[in-house]
């Protein structure tokens, strides 16, 4: 299983974004790089810097993919995506409407599925096949053994959740525009000028944090006890959703553990000094569906 690194939001800025990819070209341990928007159209990253960024990427040997909206609102949103699909040879579809879209625009290029799709069965994996993705980020909110079900049973290569903070919900309103008290359509980058908004749970603990129109877990959510499992059942890839100056510690981190290297005691000791903040380890999802 090799590892993967999921985009930093366009919140950051551009200098932010530029420093945060050379950071990425710099890891040995990431195979492959997502880059792009996840959650706000407002927000996309300058073509400039996007298109430094995959140049310095790809020179560095790394598979760079192109990650779109989760909730395009309509055809410009789409049509939005446009100069960074091209500039891109594999794009994540984190809507499925993209997938049409594509397909007319963008015939030639290898589409993947992202874990912001609702894929959850072995015939959704069949579904997003036949429509002409070539792999799946399965979604964050399925529970170990569905995983390993997927990863072995699917019908496309899979990828996982190893560690981080991924998007959990979004919102049609974005919480950061509502909190500063402006319209949502003239935020003025209300975003920005927050640290993120941090909810507690009734432990007084950090249950949620909200990002614009995304709400994320409250704590950096770590998967190394399944890790091993995940890569025995053929997961192609792992996620971390990191943030700057974390990506070279996590990162080897867990290709210690996925060569044999580390034990997950080992793992877990090495992660705690690396992350930034405290780890909950476990999957996001901690029950069944009933």
């Amino acid at each position: 299983m090799k590892l993967s690194l999921a985009p930093l939001s366009g919140r950051c800025g551009p200098e932010a974004i530029a420093d945060f990819y050379r950071e990425a070209a710099e890891c040995p341990d990431v195979d492959r790089v997502y880059i792009g928007e996840l959650f706000c159209a407002k927000r996309l990253i300058p073509m400039r810097t996007f298109e430094q960024a995959v140049r310095v990427l790809e020179d560095a040997g790394k598979q760079v993919v192109f990650s779109t909206l989760a909730m395009p609102f309509g055809e410009a949103d789409y049509e939005s995506a446009a100069p960074y699909v091209e500039g891109v040879t594999t794009v994540e579809v984190n809507s499925l409407g993209f997938i049409p879209w594509m397909r007319e625009r963008f015939g030639s290029k290898a589409i993947t599925a992202g874990p912001l799709c609702s894929l959850y069965n072995r015939d959704d994996l069949e579904i997003v096949r036949d429509w002409g993705c070539t792999g799946v980020a399965l979604n964050i909110a399925l529970m170990p053994e569905t995983v390993l079900d997927l990863c072995t049973n699917g019908a496309i290569p899979a990828e996982v959740f190893l560690e981080g903070r991924p998007p959990l919900a979004f919102s049609w309103r974005c919480y950061a525009a509502r909190f500063a008290g402006r319209p949502q359509k003239t935020c003025g980058y209300a975003c920005r000028e927050q640290d993120g908004l941090t909810l507690q749970n009734l432990e007084g603990e950090p249950g949620f944090v909200v990002d614009g129109t995304a709400v994320l877990p409250g704590q950096i959510i770590s998967t190394v006890d399944q890790a091993l499992g995940y890569q025995n059942a053929g997961a192609a890839f792992g996620r971390l959703w990191v943030g700057p100056g974390e990506i070279a510690a996590v990162a080897s981190a867990y290709a210690a553990l996925l060569h044999g290297d580390d034990s997950a005691e080992a793992t877990r000791v090495s992660l705690e000094s690396a992350a930034a903040g405290p780890l909950r380890y476990g999957p996001v999802a901690r029950r069944r569906l009933s």
